[in-house]
């Protein structure tokens, strides 16, 4: 997608405010260099993967088919989708609320609006740059010089807070989105006061989620054992007769040591205490793993890219499993005392 347009305010926390005052800012044009910055944030913080928000619909006449309605939807309809006057109306009304919603538990930051075309699809995304605190050093000679650089905003790799809705302009569409939602100390403010929004994380979005998390830990650990930890994870959690999961109640329960902190760092902060639904057919699809059990209590868990390579699926009504492969370890496990 093409940009279509960008603004960028400074917000300043208000909500404890006697009198709010009007962030700084406004559309601007975007050197090539910023705009390619953003297009790799894009990608690098895996924005459309994050956890999934729905924003809360409110019904004038309780009727049945009555379209619900927001605000904040609103308002970021007409940022990606409105004429240049409707989009800097909107754009300071984002803004505006972002600063009521934060109080001195934050700090100020550094909004940046936008909106991307292709045909008549649009994208709307906001990112919110916590504001730093640098020193400008240079040296002439054998002398130096230092100085404090105000109205300076963080752009690290760890990204806090994000914002992403896209689709067609329509009434079913532009009500679902993605978050990060890095915890700003104890304020909780982006998802439920700003956006107007409540994480939405049904058992395949969330079955989704712990995959990717389990995915991500599995190929980040050196150790043989630890990897067969979270092999192990996967097979018990599918015996599991528990209806509501979290990333965190499955780590309490399957993880231990440095894969249990592994784990929990691979998980988007906002989404570890959200429970779901487990959807075992979509884990074992997400995770890249099939478990066999055979007639005779044998368990086989098989990566996909072997299943017709060294593992045989044979037989339709009875179906039969034939792995023939080379043994590069082997353990005994000690049957607990009664």
């Amino acid at each position: 997608m093409d940009l279509k347009r960008i603004h960028a305010y400074e917000v300043v926390p208000q909500r404890l405010a006697g009198k709010a005052t009007a962030p700084s800012g406004g559309a601007f044009k975007a050197p090539d260099d910023f705009v390619l910055q953003l297009d790799r944030y894009l990608v690098k913080s895996r924005l459309h993967q994050q956890p999934p928000v729905a924003f809360r619909a409110s019904f004038e006449n309780d009727e049945e088919g009555e379209v619900g309605a927001n605000e904040v939807r609103d308002r970021v309809l007409e940022y990606t989708f409105g004429q240049p006057a409707t989009a800097k109306s909107a754009a300071m009304f984002l803004a505006s609320r972002l600063g009521m919603s934060m109080d001195d538990r934050s700090t100020s930051c550094l909004l940046v609006l936008t909106a991307y075309a292709k045909g008549a699809e649009r994208r709307f995304v906001g990112w919110a740059f916590p504001k730093d605190e640098p020193f400008g050093f240079s040296a002439k000679g054998s002398r130096a010089n230092i100085e404090i650089i105000k109205n300076a905003f963080s752009r690290s790799s760890k990204f806090r807070k994000a914002v992403l809705f896209e689709g067609l302009r329509d009434d079913e569409t532009y009500w679902t989105g993605n978050v990060i939602d890095e915890k700003d100390k104890v304020a909780n403010y982006w998802v439920t006061s700003f956006l107007e929004c409540d994480f939405l994380i049904n058992g395949k979005t969330g079955t989704q989620l712990l995959a990717r998390v389990l995915r991500e830990t599995h190929d980040s650990l050196a150790s043989r054992d630890d990897k067969d930890q979270i092999a192990a994870s996967i097979l018990s959690v599918r015996a599991s007769q528990r209806k509501s999961w979290s990333l965190s109640k499955f780590a309490n329960e399957y993880l231990s040591g440095s894969v249990k902190s592994t784990f929990l760092s691979k998980a988007p902060p906002a989404a570890v205490s959200t429970s779901f639904p487990l959807d075992r057919a979509e884990l074992e699809t997400k995770a890249g793993l099939r478990v066999f059990k055979t007639e005779d209590g044998v368990t086989v868990m098989a990566p996909f890219d072997t299943i017709n390579n060294s593992v045989k699926l044979t037989g339709q009504s009875q179906r039969k499993l034939k792995y023939e492969g080379i043994v590069t370890e082997e353990k005994v496990r000690a049957k607990s005392a009664r």
